[in-house]
């Protein structure tokens, strides 16, 4: 969906004798589900959330609330099909967006993700516009694509007719040099509505370490300057990872919209670390009045 297009501008209503070829179309909101991350973007808006490692669902229902969304990662996180969709409740309890990233390209993976009814998908190691293509075929119903009809769960929350609203994000991960050189036919394809900068795998395209800074290497601060200026060329959106607040508010001025600010696992690992270091500081004060 192009950031500059009204969001009601395609919506279709329901006639007999509708021509096929207009039966689907593209929007934030289907029979009364609406798309609340789609929306603060579309007006302007940046959103905030953290990745999900853990398949916790009690976790999400504890710190999730108040954030914009939570990223579940379905490549790298210890969580399957059951566990993403266990996730996916908790999540909509909190009150927050999900985006949910795909392991990869499958037809048979990305169209029982997308039967979660997430807000955003997100698919990894996007290179080409080819792949981009065949990426929006998965997700989208015919006449667009072919994705498949019939999901118990987006019914509950869509309606039936969820198959003539596009309601999910799609974002296409940037994770080589290949992908960064064909920036503008994967964002401008159809269907294709988000940029994602992923440094860990494009520095080791890179012949880098994972995840080198942008800061230090020039190839990477090109990367990310491609995905932004790309994303919007084309009227859509980017998305980055912020290691703390300071990139963040850097990430935000330089054009990007979706920014991770953390994870489950950081956020644990940070907090335990610092309640351990301020008991081991308290050990030595009391060890040094002592003496």
């Amino acid at each position: 969906m192009n950031r500059k297009e009204n969001a009601d501008s395609g919506s279709l209503q329901s006639a007999a004798g509708e021509n096929p070829s207009e039966a689907y179309s593209e929007g934030c909101e289907c029979a009364g589900y609406r798309n609340k991350l789609w929306e603060k973007l579309k007006t302007g808006n940046k959103v905030y959330g953290f990745s999900v490692n853990f398949p916790a669902p009690p976790m999400i229902e504890c710190i999730a609330p108040g954030w914009d969304y939570v990223w579940l990662d379905g490549q790298h996180g210890l969580m399957g099909y059951q566990e993403l969709l266990s996730l996916s409740i908790a999540a909509r309890a909190a009150q927050v967006s999900v985006i949910i990233r795909s392991p990869g390209h499958d037809f048979s993976v990305l169209g029982p993700l997308m039967d979660l009814c997430p807000q955003g998908l997100m698919v990894p190691m996007v290179n080409n516009e080819e792949e981009a293509k065949e990426i929006a075929a998965c997700l989208q119903f015919p006449p667009k694509g072919r994705r498949s009809f019939w999901n118990t769960r987006m019914i509950q929350l869509a309606g039936d007719a969820y198959y003539k609203e596009k309601t999910t994000l799609v974002i296409a991960q940037i994770e080589t040099s290949e992908g960064v050189r064909n920036v503008d036919g994967i964002v401008g394809t159809e269907g294709i509505d988000v940029l994602m900068y992923g440094p860990a795998d494009l520095g080791l395209s890179y012949g880098l370490k994972p995840g080198s800074s942008r800061k230090e290497y020039a190839c990477m601060a090109h990367a990310a300057e491609e995905v932004v200026r790309a994303a919007r060329a084309a009227g859509k959106y980017s998305m980055f990872i912020a290691g703390d607040v300071q990139e963040a508010r850097e990430l935000e001025e330089m054009g990007a919209d979706i920014i991770v600010c953390g994870s489950d696992y950081g956020f644990l690992k940070e907090s335990a670390g610092r309640t351990l270091a301020e008991l081991e500081n308290s050990k030595r004060l009391h060890s040094a009045r002592n003496d």
